[in-house]
């Protein structure tokens, strides 16, 4: 799974300035897309979602790094 999770951040990567200047320069309706509000919604949901995936692979990598394999079989193994 840690080898998805980049994968699928990729299109969504806040320090990447690609998506946010297509969807400034897409129009719809005679505006840019960003000007529409139920998109920029969908975006800060997006964006919310991957932070948060994005935090909770970082929290189970470090736990994974501080724990011996008993405590990753009691703690971690779900």
């Amino acid at each position: 799974m840690p080898q998805v999770i980049p994968q699928l951040m990729l299109p969504y990567d806040l320090s990447n300035p690609k998506p946010h200047r297509w969807a400034t320069q897409r129009q719809v309706f005679g505006k840019p897309l960003t000007s529409q509000a139920v998109i920029r919604a969908k975006l800060a949901a997006m964006i919310a979602r991957v932070e948060t995936a994005q935090s909770w692979i970082e929290n189970i990598t470090y736990q994974m790094n501080h724990m011996n394999y008993k405590q990753h079989a009691t703690y971690l193994a779900g």
